[in-house]
């Protein structure tokens, strides 16, 4: 069984290996070393909208001295020691709003990773030094089929003075007064689309970022500042060849006043495509079907600054294009041994003439050399079943370089034949649930099932009984290997006699395939906070639970 009435899973006392169960293509660029200790600033957090299952601030010590510090968001602080080169993660629980402020007594290196639904993305923190008076993003879009939002976030990281926030995209503006070390997000109305957005704020700099949901995929992307000088903008690969490769186009924004910018985009050296992008103005570029390589190259006369907005098995993600490289990077986590995992691989790129020569390392493994010409990139990654960070690429000769990191998982599995009328389907093996009015796919989201000493038994039930808050208590007398503490949880809908329920894990961070094993429950079903919370309002007593082994 899984619980008495009135009882539930255990709290866990040690956290497992975080599993990103991401989208099915995920790529972002490396941090360069990081500043002495400080404040760090992230826009937003979000554990309860549905479909964001995790939202996990990642921690690296890139100091030579222990580092301790704090994450904390609306009043909630929570510590963190870290020894040198020690990475760690913090959740804040069901919670939404920003900002996140983090402070470290060294230097340290911190990322938000956000899992919603099946999609994945990662967004370093900023401190005050990175804010922007003047800032970009080449597209939005409201409009185009998948669009479910696009908010634009804008945090003052001064803690006195009140900053004033102008937007303007296609003819149209919106405004905001951000106060002290507060965030506030601003959107456009519905039918906006087009390029480019520009922030300009009065009173102070602003740190600004765009979180885009397209489907079930989140991406956020953090302003682009404008380049002090004219130069060239690097990206290590280009796709739309790849099985699932909808989309790959390249974004440029010529920031200058009046002048306008003549660029050349080319690919693997190849002579380039050449264009004439007037002053304030946006121009999105794709090469033809079947193409794929890299390093590609925008060279220019003039400012701009450029993205990749890309589309893989429905999941969108945007990724900066590079003005400079980093003799010294970081990443703060690997893993290509969780399930589903496909590939996470390292790419390089020399930022300028000759051949850079360094190493990759992670701790417990071994080294990677690399050399790498100009013009050429490099693939790397570790070999399979790695997991675990931080990954730190050194440059020991040549140019810098320009490094990224791009993640694909398996694609999100197809769902079931919709039942009729209502029904939640729950599969073992995909550790996934959806739920059904009719015909209509309501809600779908990854779970957690049963370990395989206590498993959660396939068959067909219903919910006979649901309330909230409830009260989980063991069935299993102290000392018994299963025992767990009495704990609360939010929402729960018992579907089989021997209480056996659906509900939340605020405990949990890990949900989808492979979390049933080791810190599976004890037959329950977990679910994310948000997906949880908004089949507890949907789902009514009487609805059939079908769990299958498929």
């Amino acid at each position: 069984m899984s619980a008495i009435r009135r009882g539930q899973l255990l709290r866990l006392l040690a956290v497992a290996v975080l599993l990103v169960v991401g989208a099915p293509f995920a790529a972002h660029p490396a941090a360069a070393a990081p500043a002495a200790g400080g404040t760090w600033f992230l826009n937003w957090y979000d554990r309860i909208s549905p479909g964001m299952t995790n939202d996990n601030i990642h921690l690296v010590n890139t100091d030579s001295a222990t580092v301790s510090g704090t994450v904390g968001l609306a009043g909630y602080n929570a510590p963190f020691s870290l020894a040198p080169g020690e990475q760690t993660y913090v959740g804040l629980g069901a919670a939404i709003g920003g900002p996140v402020i983090v402070t470290a007594s060294g230097s340290i290196l911190a990322s938000q990773r956000v899992t919603y639904f099946r999609s994945f993305s990662e967004v370093y923190a900023q401190t005050a030094s990175e804010a922007l008076s003047s800032g970009w993003f080449p597209w939005f879009d409201n409009v185009s089929g998948g669009a479910v939002a696009d908010n634009l976030h804008f945090l003052n990281p001064d803690p006195a003075t009140t900053v004033n926030v102008t937007v303007t995209v296609a003819g149209q503006t919106v405004t905001a007064a951000v106060g002290p070390q507060q965030e506030v997000f601003r959107s456009f109305p519905a039918g906006t689309i087009g390029g480019p957005v520009h922030i300009t704020s009065s009173g102070g700099p602003i740190l600004a970022s765009q979180r885009a949901v397209y489907g079930q995929s989140f991406d956020e992307l953090s302003a682009l500042a404008e380049p002090a000088t004219a130069g060239t903008l690097l990206s290590n690969w280009y796709d739309n060849t790849s099985p699932g490769m909808t989309s790959d186009t390249v974004h440029l924004v010529n920031v200058e006043p009046s002048n306008p910018a003549h660029v050349s985009i080319s690919l693997n050296g190849a002579p380039g495509t050449t264009a004439t992008i007037v002053a304030g103005s946006e121009l999105h570029w794709s090469f033809p079907a079947g193409t794929i390589g890299g390093p590609l190259r925008v060279t220019t006369d003039a400012r701009i600054i450029g993205t990749q907005r890309l589309r893989y098995w429905g999941a969108f993600q945007e990724v900066p294009l590079k003005a400079a490289g980093a003799t010294s990077a970081w990443f703060p986590w690997y893993d290509n041994a969780s399930p589903c995992f496909v590939a996470d691989n390292l790419h390089l790129t020399p930022a300028g003439a000759g051949s850079s020569v360094g190493t990759v390392t992670m701790p417990g493994r071994t080294a990677i050399p690399f050399t790498v010409d100009d013009g050429r990139e490099a693939i790397l990654d570790f070999p399979p079943g790695t997991i675990g960070g931080p990954v730190h690429v050194t440059i020991t000769g040549g140019p810098p370089v320009v490094i990224d990191k791009r993640v694909v998982i398996c694609p999100p599995p197809p769902p079931p034949p919709p039942p009729s009328p209502r029904r939640i389907v729950v599969s073992l093996a995909q550790q996934h649930l959806w739920a059904y009015d009719h015909d209509q796919l309501i809600l779908e989201t990854d779970v957690t099932t049963g370990r395989p000493e206590l498993p959660t038994p396939a068959g067909n039930y219903h919910i006979f009984y649901k309330t909230s808050p409830y009260q989980m208590i063991s069935p299993w007398p102290y000392g018994s290997p299963y025992w767990y503490p009495s704990a609360w949880v939010n929402w729960v809908m018992e579907f089989r006699e021997g209480g056996y329920f659906l509900h939340d894990a605020p405990w949990r961070s890990w949900f989808g395939p492979g979390s049933q094993y080791g810190a599976g429950t004890h037959g329950c079903i977990n679910i994310p906070d948000g997906p949880m919370l908004q089949l507890y309002n949907w789902a009514q007593l009487g609805d059939p639970v079908d769990v299958n082994d498929n």
